[in-house]
């Protein structure tokens, strides 16, 4: 148990690409780009499945400077035909109403021997193909969009109603 105090963090598990500072302000570099986390949107607690979280998060350094972006962050079963990251930069200019992808990779983190490999679930498990694999994939996209609830009228709601169908239309062409 004593063994377990002089780990490195990336060996307890942690995603070393985020940084916390003293002053509680955590950083995520990405593809050159630093980006201030704000706030948790989402988190998936579920004990199996994709692990999801989604960040809002202010992009401090880089190209990116002053976008909101949505952070997201999954396990990826890799059998899965068609990644969300795939389908967004394939949709990319083609349609309206949809994110405009700024990232999205699947993440590479340091092995012990100083290795970059795929953050996979096949490290741990090994590849049986029993056993599902899953791929830690990083999204950064933007705008952030706002909840329901903080629409100022129904004129709002309705006209973000009306986006989401059409994007949703529209998506049958390319998929």
């Amino acid at each position: 148990a004593i063994g377990i105090l002089f780990l490195d963090p990336a060996q307890l598990g942690y995603d070393t690409s985020f940084v916390s500072s003293t002053d509680g302000v955590t950083t995520l570099s990405v593809d050159d780009n630093t980006y201030k986390v704000e706030k948790d949107i989402h988190t998936d607690r579920s004990i199996r499945g994709r692990g999801t979280v989604c960040l809002r998060a202010t992009c401090t350094e880089g190209k990116n400077v002053g976008k909101v972006c949505v952070v997201k962050d999954a396990w990826v079963d890799r059998s899965r035909a068609v990644k969300e990251v795939e389908m967004l930069r394939s949709l990319k200019g083609k349609l309206s109403n949809i994110p405009e992808l700024l990232y999205g990779d699947v993440v590479k983190i340091s092995t012990s021997s100083g290795e970059e490999v795929v953050d996979s679930t096949e490290i741990f498990r090994g590849p049986s193909p029993d056993v599902e694999i899953r791929d830690h994939y990083r999204i950064v996209m933007t705008p952030y969009g706002v909840p329901i609830w903080h629409f100022a009228s129904l004129t709002e709601l309705v006209s973000a109603t009306h986006d989401v169908i059409e994007g949703q239309c529209s998506l049958r062409f390319y998929v």
